[in-house]
């Protein structure tokens, strides 16, 4: 796999857990039921979305993004 292909991935993975929440949320706030979220793994998957979103405008791949992360720490 290429690396543009797996950040692509990336952000189809990380949109499609949100929107099944989302999804899941509205479908049982209508029917009367509870929903149980998991607050950290929306942060994680909103901030993979981010970083996905960023690389693809920029052109760069999620490994380079990732190694700039890691070298300004």
């Amino acid at each position: 796999m290429t690396p543009q292909l797996i950040t692509y991935l990336i952000l189809f993975i990380s949109l499609g857990y949100i929107g099944f929440n989302l999804f899941s949320y509205y479908k049982n706030k209508n029917n009367g039921y509870g929903f149980h979220f998991k607050p950290l793994y929306l942060i994680a998957a909103g901030i993979l979305l981010l970083i996905s979103i960023y690389a693809i405008a920029t052109g760069q791949t999620y490994d380079n993004l990732v190694d700039k992360i890691n070298g300004s720490f």
